[in-house]
């Protein structure tokens, strides 16, 4: 059970964040991050192109 903070954010209050970085960097480890959020703004930026057109259309 889960009691105080979550094991990776106590881990993170030991480790660098200078290391950190380098380590996603050497990894790779940003890149779903980047293209999940690419993804979103695409699909937020669609649905109210839609959403002003369905409402442009009601009018």
């Amino acid at each position: 059970m889960n009691v105080g903070r979550p094991l990776f954010s106590q881990i993170m209050d030991f480790v660098p964040w200078t290391s950190f970085e380098r380590l996603v960097t050497k990894y790779g480890g940003d890149t779903r991050a980047e293209l999940a959020r690419k993804l979103g703004m695409s699909l937020r930026t669609l649905y109210r192109r839609l959403a002003g057109a369905n409402a442009a259309i009601k009018v």
